[in-house]
């Protein structure tokens, strides 16, 4: 056993019988955050394109702000994703990221959707 594997077995141990989610049950709590994602973007475009949004898709976002199966579901894919070892998704990451791309896209001469 190698020290990564005996510090996993750790963390496990502390995580209590949770554990690392299956690549099933990540694709399967992706799924679902994406479905209210989805329903996030079709009741933002129907508002700014001012038209009313379709009830059933309103009734959906309303319903996941307070179901227990979207808390549990970015909890799998969080646990995923730390258990993988891919940094945490925070504000101030995305913020490093978008700067990074748009120096990429300054430095490539990229303006106006065409290159320079």
């Amino acid at each position: 056993m190698t020290a990564l594997d005996t510090r996993v077995v750790k963390l496990e141990r502390l995580q209590g019988d949770r554990g690392v989610p299956s690549e099933q049950e990540f694709q399967d709590a992706n799924a679902l955050l994406q479905q209210r994602a989805r329903a996030a973007l079709i009741i933002s475009l129907a508002e700014v394109s001012g038209r009313t949004p379709d009830p059933e898709v309103v009734s959906f976002a309303e319903a996941a702000e307070t179901d227990p199966r979207f808390a549990a579901a970015g909890d799998i894919v969080k646990r995923y994703r730390q258990a993988k070892g891919y940094p945490p998704v925070t504000a101030e990451r995305i913020a490093e990221c978008m700067a990074r791309l748009r120096e990429a896209v300054d430095r490539a001469g990229f303006s106006g959707g065409r290159f320079g």
